[in-house]
């Protein structure tokens, strides 16, 4: 059986970050032993939300793929479960600065933590949740040529992620020109949710030691199964399944939604679609636009893209015994959002 399946994952994995060790760094450093609970309490609070852990299965997935049915070393098994809790504590440090920057209310079932804590404590949770993992990795005791590439390999994910976020931000697609959209949404996705996940695959390539051409690819399949995610998730939002959290970002910012329809509409409807987000955007209100034509489109093309993602690496890997678990989180993720 495979590492994925001996865990169950999807259905209840929760990677833990090791508060333990932490707690007793801080007791014996007088001057950080106060920040303990004030920094801590809350985060462990946060990343024990129910959630599904995509990013993580996604590390455990690639490890069995790279290693293409040999038995792994031990390092590499003993490795996983800190791997697996960086990716989570980064993307819930991620998710905790875009409450605050799009004033979201509500997260994974609780009041976001900004609401909890105020947004100067919740901003500095969120960037201790960034700097942890390299503080993680160093405690593992690696061969120094594989923790320099975890960390190469983290840190130009965290400059490209921060890109895309910049492009969230400072584009509001009601005002841009059909032209530019396109691109502009592609980007933004491929930067913020595919550079993160592709980050994952490789991760998990890395502790099973893939030779490049392995990491290359599984990376490649990331990103792209990243970019999948979050088209499902625009669609989700539109449509009304998922929250908006009180937010105008659903409406305005770049998303697969409006890369659809800049491709899809001609000038003047664009223009139209353009006009009917503003006033959902201004009214909250997705009640008309969760019929519209070019939700449904998205949907249907988010679908074929995963398909196509899918079907790839089952082809490059099919002779693996992993392939099988990650079609099943693939189907799992399109049926959550359907």
């Amino acid at each position: 059986m495979t590492v994925f399946g001996e865990l169950g994952l999807g259905a209840g994995l929760k990677p833990s970050v090791d508060f333990g060790h932490l707690q007793r760094w801080f007791q014996s450093e007088p001057e950080c032993t106060a920040a303990f609970d004030p920094l801590l309490s809350p985060i462990q609070e946060f990343l024990d939300r129910p959630a599904k852990k995509i990013r993580a299965q996604l590390v455990y997935s690639s490890f069995d793929l790279a290693r293409k049915n040999s038995d792994p070393a031990p390092l590499g098994r003993s490795l996983l479960p800190t791997l697996a809790a960086l990716v989570e504590a980064l993307h819930a440090g991620s998710l905790v600065i875009d409450d605050i920057q799009d004033a979201g209310t509500n997260r994974r079932g609780r009041p976001a933590l900004h609401s909890l804590m105020g947004q100067p404590s919740a901003i500095n949770a969120a960037n201790w949740l960034y700097f942890w993992p390299a503080d993680q990795m160093r405690r593992e005791d690696l061969p120094q040529e594989l923790e320099l590439e975890i960390y190469r390999l983290y840190h130009q994910t965290m400059t490209r992620a921060h890109y895309g976020q910049a492009l969230d931000l400072a584009y509001d697609m009601t005002r841009t020109s059909q032209e530019r959209v396109h691109s502009i949404c592609r980007a933004a996705i491929g930067l913020k949710t595919g550079a993160l996940m592709g980050m994952c695959s490789e991760l998990g390539a890395l502790a099973a030691l893939a030779d490049s051409s392995t990491r290359a690819r599984l990376s490649a399949f990331g990103e792209s199964f990243g970019a999948c995610l979050q088209m499902f998730n625009d669609v989700s939002e539109l449509r009304g399944k998922s929250p908006t959290q009180g937010s105008v970002g659903p409406f305005i910012r770049p998303s697969w939604i409006w890369a659809v329809a800049s491709q899809m509409l001609d000038g003047s409807e664009f223009l139209e679609f353009q006009q009917q987000m503003s006033r959902a955007a201004e009214t909250s209100s997705m009640e008309q636009l969760s019929r519209h034509r070019v939700i449904e489109q998205a949907w249907h093309q988010a679908v074929e893209a995963m398909d196509s993602s899918v079907r790839e690496l089952r082809q490059e890997f099919q002779n693996s015994d992993a392939i099988h678990a990650v079609v099943q989180m693939a189907k799992r993720i399109q049926d959550a959002y359907a």
